[in-house]
């Protein structure tokens, strides 16, 4: 339905603020990357590498853009390893979010990485 002011009923430009408040109850940690936040870049980064396999890896702009792509995923892969740290640092691990962090590195087909990331973070504690 569209109203008065022309926008369609249901769109809304605060997508944002609703997905905040949909993940409200579980950002607990102070500081912490939001997951909605982390879901959305990963999405985003899925989303260009489909582009990229329809269009070829030898297309002139993927080329040229390589090394960013590969920036982007390391800085996800990073945001995900600190939202991972912070999740399980608590007294008591909120195992929702960790659970919902490992789905992420499974999206991204880098369940290693998640696991290298809770071993190093456990050998840390330990030591």
């Amino acid at each position: 339905m569209i109203d008065s002011t022309g926008k369609v009923e249901g769109d809304s430009d605060d997508d944002e603020s609703e997905e905040d408040e949909e993940d409200g109850d579980e950002e607990e940690l102070v500081g912490a990357v939001p997951l909605f936040r982390l879901r959305r870049h990963v999405e985003m980064y899925l989303s260009l590498e489909h582009l990229s396999k329809e269009l070829g890896p030898e297309h002139p702009f993927l080329t040229a853009q390589e090394a960013r792509v590969m920036q982007v995923k390391n800085t996800i892969l990073l945001d995900l390893g600190t939202a991972l740290k912070q999740a399980r640092s608590t007294k008591v691990p909120n195992m929702t979010r960790i659970m919902a962090i490992m789905g992420l590195y499974r999206d991204l087909d880098e369940a290693k990485e998640a696991l290298k990331v809770i071993k190093n973070d456990a050998t840390r504690k330990v030591g």
